[in-house]
Protein backbone atom coordinates (compact mmCIF):
# COMPACT_ATOMS: atom_id res chain seq x y z
CA UNK A 1 0.00 0.00 0.00
CA UNK A 2 2.41 2.28 0.94
CA UNK A 3 5.68 3.42 -1.45
CA UNK A 4 8.82 2.13 -0.81
CA UNK A 5 9.95 5.91 -0.61
CA UNK A 6 7.21 7.26 1.69
CA UNK A 7 8.15 4.18 4.58
CA UNK A 8 11.82 5.56 3.72
CA UNK A 9 11.23 9.10 4.09
CA UNK A 10 9.04 8.23 7.55
CA UNK A 11 12.48 6.00 8.43
CA UNK A 12 15.16 8.87 7.56
CA UNK A 13 12.68 10.76 9.88
CA UNK A 14 12.40 8.31 13.08
CA UNK A 15 16.46 8.00 12.50
CA UNK A 16 17.16 12.03 12.03
CA UNK A 17 19.44 10.86 9.49
CA UNK A 18 18.02 12.00 6.02
CA UNK A 19 20.76 10.79 4.21
CA UNK A 20 20.59 6.93 5.27
CA UNK A 21 20.13 4.74 2.69
CA UNK A 22 18.79 0.83 3.53
CA UNK A 23 20.58 -2.19 2.87
CA UNK A 24 19.29 -4.84 0.62
CA UNK A 25 17.97 -6.72 3.42
CA UNK A 26 16.81 -3.98 4.99
CA UNK A 27 14.79 -2.60 1.71
CA UNK A 28 13.48 -6.91 2.41
CA UNK A 29 12.49 -6.35 5.97
CA UNK A 30 10.39 -3.00 4.87
CA UNK A 31 8.99 -4.44 1.99
CA UNK A 32 7.26 -7.14 4.36
CA UNK A 33 6.55 -4.31 7.31
CA UNK A 34 4.74 -2.57 4.63
CA UNK A 35 2.46 -5.85 3.82
CA UNK A 36 1.64 -6.27 7.49
CA UNK A 37 1.03 -3.30 7.97
CA UNK A 38 -1.36 -2.50 5.14
CA UNK A 39 -3.03 -5.60 5.50
CA UNK A 40 -3.79 -4.30 8.95
CA UNK A 41 -5.04 -0.99 8.21
CA UNK A 42 -7.39 -2.69 5.35
CA UNK A 43 -8.64 -4.88 8.04
CA UNK A 44 -9.59 -2.32 10.42
CA UNK A 45 -11.34 -0.22 7.23
CA UNK A 46 -13.05 -3.58 6.01
CA UNK A 47 -12.19 -2.66 2.23
CA UNK A 48 -9.29 -2.76 0.02
CA UNK A 49 -8.27 0.66 -1.25
CA UNK A 50 -6.33 -0.47 -4.27
CA UNK A 51 -8.19 -0.35 -7.28
CA UNK A 52 -9.82 -3.51 -8.07
CA UNK A 53 -12.60 -5.45 -9.62
CA UNK A 54 -15.27 -6.37 -7.49
CA UNK A 55 -18.49 -8.99 -7.87
CA UNK A 56 -21.10 -7.90 -5.07
CA UNK A 57 -24.30 -9.35 -3.98
CA UNK A 58 -27.27 -7.01 -2.67
CA UNK A 59 -30.91 -7.46 -1.08
CA UNK A 60 -31.70 -4.10 -2.65
CA UNK A 61 -35.03 -2.11 -0.99
CA UNK A 62 -33.48 1.08 -0.46
CA UNK A 63 -33.07 4.40 -2.84
CA UNK A 64 -29.38 3.08 -2.82
CA UNK A 65 -26.98 0.22 -3.20
CA UNK A 66 -23.97 0.63 -0.81
CA UNK A 67 -20.96 -0.68 -2.38
CA UNK A 68 -18.32 -1.70 -0.35
CA UNK A 69 -15.63 0.06 -1.86
CA UNK A 70 -15.17 3.36 -3.34
CA UNK A 71 -14.43 5.15 -5.34
CA UNK A 72 -16.33 3.33 -7.70
CA UNK A 73 -13.74 3.52 -11.05
CA UNK A 74 -16.84 1.96 -13.17
CA UNK A 75 -19.47 -0.39 -13.10
CA UNK A 76 -19.19 -3.16 -15.85
CA UNK A 77 -22.73 -4.62 -15.21
CA UNK A 78 -26.11 -4.71 -12.62
CA UNK A 79 -28.11 -7.77 -12.56
CA UNK A 80 -31.44 -8.27 -10.46
CA UNK A 81 -31.96 -12.29 -10.81
CA UNK A 82 -30.31 -12.53 -13.75
CA UNK A 83 -31.54 -9.82 -15.89
CA UNK A 84 -29.22 -7.04 -17.05
CA UNK A 85 -30.49 -3.15 -15.99
CA UNK A 86 -29.32 -1.24 -18.39
CA UNK A 87 -26.52 1.21 -18.21
CA UNK A 88 -28.68 4.34 -18.68
CA UNK A 89 -31.11 3.09 -16.29
CA UNK A 90 -28.81 3.86 -13.07
CA UNK A 91 -26.40 6.52 -11.85
CA UNK A 92 -23.74 6.19 -9.50
CA UNK A 93 -22.47 8.87 -6.71
CA UNK A 94 -18.52 7.46 -7.19
CA UNK A 95 -16.83 8.67 -4.52
CA UNK A 96 -19.22 7.32 -2.19
CA UNK A 97 -19.75 4.35 -3.51
CA UNK A 98 -23.69 4.41 -4.03
CA UNK A 99 -25.59 3.34 -7.04
CA UNK A 100 -29.17 5.00 -7.89
CA UNK A 101 -32.03 4.08 -10.13
CA UNK A 102 -32.21 7.40 -12.24
CA UNK A 103 -35.87 6.72 -12.39
CA UNK A 104 -35.87 7.10 -8.34
CA UNK A 105 -37.67 5.04 -5.87
CA UNK A 106 -35.93 2.21 -4.46
CA UNK A 107 -34.21 -0.94 -5.57
CA UNK A 108 -36.83 -3.89 -5.60
CA UNK A 109 -36.06 -6.00 -2.75
CA UNK A 110 -34.16 -9.00 -3.16
CA UNK A 111 -32.89 -11.85 -1.35
CA UNK A 112 -29.10 -10.96 -2.51
CA UNK A 113 -29.98 -11.57 -6.32
CA UNK A 114 -28.69 -7.64 -7.08
CA UNK A 115 -25.22 -8.20 -8.74
CA UNK A 116 -23.21 -5.32 -9.29
CA UNK A 117 -19.53 -6.22 -11.01
CA UNK A 118 -17.86 -2.82 -10.59
CA UNK A 119 -14.18 -2.02 -10.35
CA UNK A 120 -13.51 0.81 -7.32
CA UNK A 121 -10.43 2.21 -5.28
CA UNK A 122 -7.68 4.55 -5.72
CA UNK A 123 -4.72 4.30 -8.45
CA UNK A 124 -2.82 5.58 -5.99
CA UNK A 125 -3.62 5.19 -2.43
CA UNK A 126 -4.33 8.89 -0.71
CA UNK A 127 -1.05 10.22 0.73
CA UNK A 128 -2.38 10.40 4.30
CA UNK A 129 -2.94 6.62 4.25
CA UNK A 130 0.12 6.14 2.84
CA UNK A 131 1.35 8.27 5.65
CA UNK A 132 -0.37 5.61 8.28
CA UNK A 133 1.06 2.86 6.61
CA UNK A 134 4.73 4.08 7.04
CA UNK A 135 4.44 5.54 10.26
CA UNK A 136 3.51 1.97 11.16
CA UNK A 137 6.59 0.21 8.84
CA UNK A 138 9.06 2.95 10.78
CA UNK A 139 7.32 1.47 13.96
CA UNK A 140 8.11 -2.07 13.44
CA UNK A 141 11.46 -1.23 11.57
CA UNK A 142 13.22 0.30 14.39
CA UNK A 143 11.63 -2.23 16.79
CA UNK A 144 13.11 -4.71 15.18
CA UNK A 145 16.98 -2.71 14.74
CA UNK A 146 16.72 -2.76 18.04
CA UNK A 147 15.71 -5.97 19.37
CA UNK A 148 17.41 -8.48 18.01
CA UNK A 149 14.82 -11.03 19.30
CA UNK A 150 12.12 -8.99 17.86
CA UNK A 151 10.15 -12.21 16.65
CA UNK A 152 7.11 -12.07 17.84
CA UNK A 153 7.45 -8.99 19.41
CA UNK A 154 6.75 -6.88 16.21
CA UNK A 155 3.04 -7.33 17.20
CA UNK A 156 3.61 -5.01 20.05
CA UNK A 157 5.46 -1.90 18.25
CA UNK A 158 2.22 -1.62 15.93
CA UNK A 159 -0.25 0.99 16.73
CA UNK A 160 -3.05 0.15 18.96
CA UNK A 161 -6.43 -0.68 17.19
CA UNK A 162 -7.67 2.82 18.55
CA UNK A 163 -4.58 5.00 17.94
CA UNK A 164 -4.96 3.23 13.82
CA UNK A 165 -8.92 4.06 14.14
CA UNK A 166 -8.42 7.97 15.20
CA UNK A 167 -6.00 8.59 12.49
CA UNK A 168 -8.24 6.73 10.00
CA UNK A 169 -11.09 8.69 11.21
CA UNK A 170 -9.52 11.91 10.53
CA UNK A 171 -8.48 10.67 7.05
CA UNK A 172 -12.16 10.03 6.77
CA UNK A 173 -13.59 13.16 8.16
CA UNK A 174 -11.35 14.49 5.92
CA UNK A 175 -12.33 13.29 3.09
CA UNK A 176 -16.05 14.88 3.83
CA UNK A 177 -17.45 11.17 5.50
CA UNK A 178 -18.91 11.52 8.72
CA UNK A 179 -18.34 8.14 10.74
Amino acid sequence: MALIDVARAQLAIFDGDAERTLSAEEEAQVEVFIDAASERIERLCIRHFSEDNYVEKHHGGFQELVLNHYPITGINSIEIAGSEVAVGDYESEDEQGLVFLVAGGKWPTTNRQIEVDYDAGYETIPEDIQDICAWMVAGLFWTAKSDPRFGQQWRNNLPTDRQLRERLVLWINRQGYVV
